[in-house]
């Protein structure tokens, strides 16, 4: 307990096996102290909290920490009798989720309300007032972790408009994606051992899949997913291809595909979908198959076809040969076999084994 109020009983309504109980923050009954942990623990900005009337007020929060709270997320559980709280323009990013009673609030005069199913909303850039009660959970995430994914995803996304805009929206897409993620990473936090929460890789790793899906939740909101196509998209599918062709024998990154072309990792998505009709990670392996289609039609006697494979960006043999074998209805070793006997038929010289 914080703040030194009294010792008291908590009310029934409360559960005390919260989500993340193992990262007791604070229970209190003091509405002081509950803005004391806002602005200091969770970082939030706000001005004052207030009971809501009728109500013996009471709140009890536990809260996870991924690392430095200037640099990775934080999730929150709280459980309140019920209060009202203002707060300033927030600046990172954050969701709430109701999970037993709605959570409402007010940006100027947009009132909104979040029904618990549980449901999962963002909350606005702008100043506000929140009231809950109940039971809810808050994702955190710095500001610039998030933009730092939005530069890829979406360059022109403004994460401000997007937030006050689509404040309290249960309905934008990826947010039920982000809902299982967190809900995920609640349980293993709960139920795994504490060796296994501590460890800084575990935290890491679990902190980058809640900002990317975050981000991902601000691109979608940001444009509809499907956009006229410009007088420019020519010259950017040509870029895309070329870039892939010069690099289809080793690693690909997509991000630096989009810095390449100058364009979004959604944008080129989408160009690609529309213009090729399938993804940019599915024309890339078309285009590894069609390179060692090729190869193993012309092979030189000695060839192996792992060396074709590695030849053409594949690391791993048995993925490469179920791939071939989807793509063009044989093995690898097939093709090969057959073009060495049409190269005796042209004079050739056989060879007597196909080398894996």
């Amino acid at each position: 307990m914080i703040g030194g109020a009294a010792e008291f009983a908590m009310p029934k309504l409360l559960n005390p096996l919260l989500p993340l109980h193992r990262y007791f923050a604070f229970k209190t009954d003091d509405p002081a102290v509950v803005l004391q942990h806002l602005l200091h623990i969770a970082d939030q900005n706000m001005s004052a909290v207030r009971p809501l009337k009728g109500e013996r007020y009471f709140t009890v929060s536990n809260v996870f920490r991924f690392g430095e709270p200037d640099h990775s997320s934080i999730l929150k559980s709280f459980t309140t009798t019920g209060h009202q709280a203002d707060g300033g323009p927030q600046r990172d990013f954050r969701v709430l989720i109701a999970r037993t009673r709605p959570l409402r609030i007010t940006v100027g005069r947009n009132l909104r309300e979040l029904a618990p199913m549980p449901a999962i909303g963002l909350c606005p850039a702008s100043e506000y007032t929140i009231e809950t009660s109940g039971h809810n959970l808050m994702l955190r995430v710095p500001v610039s972790r998030i933009e730092a994914v939005l530069r890829l995803l979406d360059p022109d996304a403004d994460m401000t408009k997007i937030r006050d805009r689509h404040f309290m929206d249960p309905s934008i897409k990826g947010l039920d994606l982000l809902l299982d993620l967190i809900s995920h990473t609640m349980r293993c936090i709960d139920q795994e051992v504490d060796g296994i929460i501590d460890l800084p890789a575990f935290k890491a790793a679990y902190d980058e899949l809640l900002v990317l899906r975050a981000a991902q939740v601000l691109a979608n909101a940001t444009a509809p997913g499907d956009r006229a196509a410009g007088a420019n998209e020519k010259p950017l599918l040509r870029r895309s291809i070329e870039f892939i062709n010069a690099r289809a024998n080793g690693p690909i990154s997509l991000a630096d595909l989009a810095h390449h072309c100058g364009a979004s990792l959604r944008t080129l998505q989408i160009l690609f979908r529309r213009e090729l009709e399938c993804t940019i990670t599915q024309y890339i392996l078309r285009t590894r198959l069609e390179r060692a289609h090729s190869i193993l039609k012309m092979a030189s006697p000695g060839t192996s076809i792992t060396a074709v494979a590695l030849q053409c960006g594949f690391n791993h043999l048995s993925q490469f040969a179920q791939s071939y074998r989807s793509a063009f209805g044989e093995l690898p070793s097939t093709t090969l076999r057959r073009g060495r006997w049409e190269q005796v038929s042209l004079g050739d010289s056989p060879a007597s084994d196909v080398r894996q």
